[in-house]
């Protein structure tokens, strides 16, 4: 009975990290911010109080310009090439309690985000067309 129970444990240990590092998925929402007439695209609008607090004091216009969501592997990988010829590469590298670790890599930057299932972060500073670049990161176990 001890050996079953124990097994049991093993088995739900094992499983649970089967979990915790399948693929997850990453949608990366390419945004223009830039002065002077006030719009917020359509397909942004969910998310247009947070770009307003953190962006606003600056930027009055935000634009998609691109939407892809990307499969992270354990430990693999992924790049997007950005309009303005700069790269992103996300990294799966496993998790942290409830937390995905994800690290993020653009020229200049190298940094680790931990974040939680539906979780969003936001990069930005890259210059482009007379404003900036921003990228809403949202990440998830499920497929978006």
């Amino acid at each position: 009975m001890k050996r079953i129970i124990a097994l049991s444990l093993f088995w739900l240990l094992v499983s649970s990290d089967t979990v915790a590092y399948a693929d997850i998925f990453s949608k990366i929402k390419v945004i223009h911010a830039t002065s002077g007439k006030e719009f917020i695209d359509p397909p942004l609008q969910p998310i247009s109080a947070v770009l307003k607090k953190a962006f606003g004091a600056r930027f009055s216009s935000f634009k998609l310009l691109e939407e892809q969501t990307l499969t992270l592997k354990l430990n693999e990988k992924v790049m997007m090439t950005l309009p303005n010829g700069n790269t992103i590469s996300l990294t799966h590298t496993g998790m942290d309690g409830p937390y995905f670790k994800i690290i993020v890599e653009s020229p200049g930057l190298r940094t680790q985000v931990n974040i939680h299932e539906g979780g969003t972060f936001y990069q930005a500073g890259k210059s482009y067309n007379g404003g900036m670049l921003i990228l809403s990161i949202t990440i998830s176990s499920q497929k978006m």
